[in-house]
């Protein structure tokens, strides 16, 4: 399973040190640590340059990378999933899986 941890998750591991346990723990159960554009954002945006120092590496160290579609993308598809989970007849029949794709893709 892929994961994302907002910064403050993130800091509050890191500041336990606790990071490299974390991140053995996920992978040992499958799970991945992804960062987001909005993790990177936020840590740009930290004035103290001692303080962003040790949040960039609080987040290379659970981060094994980073997500390859942008979040409001990741939004919209965890939304029609539940649409779909929930709501099926709301949803059109017969959706091209290959079509959407080369759409998202263009």
């Amino acid at each position: 399973m892929r994961l994302y941890l907002d910064n403050s998750a993130l800091s509050f591991v890191g500041d336990r040190a606790q990071g490299s346990d974390v991140r053995a723990a996920l992978n040992t159960a499958g799970h991945r640590v992804l960062a987001s554009e909005t993790n990177i954002l936020e840590l740009w945006a930290i004035d103290d340059a001692a303080k962003r120092s040790r949040e960039v590496e609080n987040l290379l160290t659970l981060a094994s990378g980073l997500f390859d579609l942008p979040h409001p993308y990741r939004q919209a598809e965890e939304f029609v999933g539940e649409l779909q989970r929930l709501r099926p007849e709301w949803t059109a029949p017969g959706s091209n899986a290959a079509q959407l794709a080369e759409e998202r893709d263009f």
